[in-house]
């Protein structure tokens, strides 16, 4: 009879599923955590995430509800350019711009907001509003 190999013996003793089950959650995040940064690379507006969620969620008062994993992948992405307080303050810069660009304007100033009439309280006025606009009857 010939002679069994020790190593096949081993082999044909081990469950590969219960490997294959103790691997996949440990090997998930490494996998979650290299697919961000790829896409983070690769993809202009998962860059602009990338960077709003490694800003925003170090913060307390702000939770995004993102996997620690993509803020983790977040912050890794982002850090040489965080670092750099130039390109910092040119983003803030330039986002405040732009915020002003989209939301001022005519519409935004004061003096075209409506006061109440002489002797109307401020209920009245707003009972009168609402009736003129419809939603009030």
């Amino acid at each position: 009879m010939a002679k069994k190999d020790p190593y096949q013996q081993i082999m044909t003793n081990i469950d590969w599923n219960r490997v294959v089950l103790t691997i996949i959650p440990i090997l998930q995040p490494i996998l979650i955590f290299g697919a961000w940064i790829a896409f983070a690379k690769m993809d202009e507006r998962a860059d602009a995430v990338s960077k709003i969620i490694a800003l925003a969620e170090p913060l307390p008062t702000i939770d995004l509800n993102v996997p620690q994993v993509i803020v983790l992948a977040s912050l890794y992405h982002s850090t040489a350019e965080a670092l750099d307080s130039t390109v910092n303050g040119e983003a803030l810069e330039d986002f405040v711009s732009r915020f002003k660009e989209r939301f001022t304007g005519d519409w935004m100033d004061p003096g075209e907001i409506e006061k109440p009439k002489e002797g109307e309280t401020w209920q009245q006025f707003l009972e009168r509003r609402l009736r003129e606009t419809g939603l009030f009857a």
